[in-house]
């Protein structure tokens, strides 16, 4: 006997399709709001900020005068150069024809990829000037990460206890802020941390720790953030990928915008289609270079 079968029935079967899209997967934007920020307004394409020296003091000899100081002081300059945009374009036939929002999932798209365009460009700057200079101390706090050695002995290390104290160590002793002390690592060293017994312990932490909670919390004082957006990097035989990580305090970079990310949308009566335009003009720059140390983590 012949079954009506799925197969043979499949034009009495309907499809459905439910009011909710599959977004994409958004990295965790961290640094944009954990850096300095300067509201830049008005005309100029440069930013200037005079430096202030420390004043020394002197010995007051009997019926002499004071002994005026008079610093030449420098300035940090900063260009601003970056303008980006991202946008798209909806014709009416698909707009009448969608059951789906599309202006408002797109919106939401493009003001997304402003914000990551900030957040890679405050990253390339550390993995410039943090992560591969003198100023680089290994996971394990003891070793100087080394470009050209094709062995990578010491480079590359999971953070260690030892290694957070000697960032910490550091920055202490160029009297950097307590306030605002952000330590950025990848994803893998959040397994990492989660092993050292320093960032778990009952004791330390109460029952407001990270093992009660599910939050990553902070470590001896200083804010841990996990990002999948600290950048990739190589060793010199190209062998062997590690990923960027910082311990920085808010003023050891700066992020200027002289326009916020802005939405303007308009409909093109030659296109039958509504064009949406999201803008910024903005820069980032290192701001105060002894606020950061860089380090390089196995990927």
């Amino acid at each position: 006997m012949a079954n009506m079968t799925v197969t043979t029935g499949a034009k009495f079967v309907p499809e459905e399709w439910l009011p909710e899209v599959r977004a994409f997967l958004k990295a965790k934007l961290v640094l944009g709001s954990r850096v300095k920020l300067i509201n830049f307004r008005g005309s100029g394409d440069t930013i200037h900020i005079p430096d202030v020296s420390a004043l020394s003091t002197n010995d007051k000899a009997a019926s002499t005068d004071v002994t005026f100081q008079a610093p030449t002081e420098t300035e940090f300059t900063m260009a601003i150069t970056k303008h980006k945009e991202s946008s798209f374009l909806i014709e009416d036939i698909l707009k009448v024809q969608s059951a789906y929002d599309l202006r408002r999932e797109y919106t939401m798209s493009a003001g997304y990829a402003i914000g990551k365009q900030m957040d890679d460009d405050i990253w390339a700057l550390v993995n410039a000037s943090f992560a591969a200079g003198n100023k680089v101390i290994g996971g394990d706090g003891t070793t100087q990460w080394d470009p050209t050695a094709n062995t990578n002995t010491g480079n590359g290390t999971d953070l260690t206890d030892a290694g957070i104290r000697k960032m910490i160590e550091t920055l202490d002793a160029a009297d950097v802020p307590q306030e605002g002390r952000v330590l950025a690592i990848h994803p893998s060293q959040k397994n990492v941390l989660l092993g050292l017994s320093r960032f778990t312990e009952f004791q330390l932490y109460g029952t407001a720790g990270p093992i009660h909670t599910g939050t990553f919390g902070e470590i001896y004082g200083v804010e841990v953030i996990v990002t999948s957006q600290s950048p990739s990097v190589n060793a010199t035989d190209a062998s062997t990928p590690y990923r960027v990580g910082l311990m920085f305090q808010r003023n050891a970079l700066v992020l200027a915008k002289q326009l916020d990310p802005r939405v303007q949308g308009d409909y093109f009566l030659e296109k039958l289609a509504w064009g949406v335009v999201i803008d910024s003009i903005y820069n980032t720059a290192i701001f105060r270079q002894n606020h950061a140390i860089g380090f390089y983590t196995p990927a």
